[in-house]
């Protein structure tokens, strides 16, 4: 009997010890819940307001600016670096450079080429015809610079303003593994947006097709520089050979001048070959200098792509979402410095101190 007395009174014990333990745990999370079901209630008008408040306020200022449309246009460029006349490494035989062959471009070429100070210009200065509501039914026409009314009196100082608000309008990104280059043009109004999505397009093809038929002019008169030489050269060979085939009607009996007809044979031979091969390229460098095929392809085009950027219930929710957050950061931050003022009234009558005295 007085064991099992013995060991009850200890699994009582026990049983009391953890029931200790136990609230002694939970007690500090209850005790924090509590205290943070408070703050919340304490602050509820807060909590509430705020993000209300700042829902209107970015209604109100996305009323204010209006909404903006945003245009994409998708390209693939042309991007094997080819030389489809071979005359680049012709010329690089003779000594002559004539710079990278056209097409070889990469799409960071494009994507710097499209924000390109040269471009926006060009841009900047262009006609523009688009519409100015959703109906379609009103349009405006003008040049960009002056459509955009700044209020600048120096025609390069309209320039550089109107520079400056393209490239602000202005994004493009490139996927290497798609070989895509993709245009998003932001701007008030959807014809806008469309209509500076197609000049880039235009500006872009015109530059490139410039530069692709300057090339091909630069290899089109080495070209014709080495044809006249390689002409003379042939006729001289040739006449070599016939003034030897006149002298020598029966060479082959004789080995030496069996040898020396042969060594006139393959110079008429090579001379044959360059000036061949310099027509054809002659002829190839003739055909790009003209040719106007687009060097990149349209995958996307900025017609009937443009978007409203950012809807009214989409700013309305945003400026939700951030006024809880300021709010609760604002309860955080001011429960905070009162707990410190209650638990530790010197130092933070000593840190007041200082501050007043700064």
């Amino acid at each position: 009997m007085a064991v099992a007395e013995t060991l009850n009174t200890e699994e009582g014990a026990r049983d009391e010890s953890e029931g200790l333990v136990t609230e002694g745990a939970s007690g500090p999370a209850r005790s924090t819940v509590a205290e943070l079901a408070t703050v919340l209630v304490r602050y509820l008008w807060v909590l509430i307001g705020v993000p209300i408040l700042s829902a209107v306020l970015a209604l109100g200022l996305g009323y204010l600016l209006g909404a903006r449309y945003v245009s994409t246009t998708v390209l693939q460029p042309q991007l094997s670096s080819v030389d489809p006349s071979g005359v680049a490494s012709l010329a690089a035989q003779f000594g002559v450079s004539l710079g990278a062959a056209s097409g070889g471009e990469t799409l960071d070429f494009y994507v710097i080429l499209l924000r390109s100070r040269a471009v926006l210009e060009e841009i900047a200065q262009d006609e523009f015809l688009f519409a100015v509501d959703e109906a379609g039914t009103e349009f405006v026409r003008g040049h960009l610079i002056d459509l955009l009314e700044i209020d600048e009196e120096l025609p390069g100082d309209r320039l550089k303003e109107a520079v400056a608000w393209l490239e602000d309008a202005i994004r493009v990104s490139s996927d290497a593994d798609a070989s895509l280059v993709t245009i998003e043009v932001t701007t008030p109004s959807v014809g806008m947006s469309e209509a500076v999505g197609r000049t880039i397009i235009d500006e872009v093809n015109e530059f490139n097709l410039g530069k692709r038929q300057n090339h091909a002019r630069q290899e089109r008169v080495f070209i014709e520089e080495r044809m006249t030489r390689a002409r003379e050269e042939l006729e001289n060979e040739e006449r070599a050979m016939e003034s030897f085939l006149e002298s020598n009607r029966t060479f082959e009996s004789s080995p030496q001048l069996t040898f020396e007809h042969q060594r006139i044979l393959r110079r008429l031979d090579v001379r044959q070959q360059v000036y061949l091969s310099l027509s054809q390229a002659f002829e190839q460098a003739r055909i790009e200098e003209v040719r106007n095929t687009p060097v990149f392809t349209v995958i996307e085009s900025p017609e009937g792509s443009a978007e409203i950027e950012t809807s009214l219930p989409a700013r309305a929710v945003f400026g939700f979402v951030a006024g809880l957050l300021a709010a609760l950061f604002a309860i955080g931050v001011r429960e905070a410095v009162l707990r410190y003022r209650s638990e530790r009234p010197d130092e933070f009558r000593y840190l007041v101190g200082l501050l007043r005295a700064r």
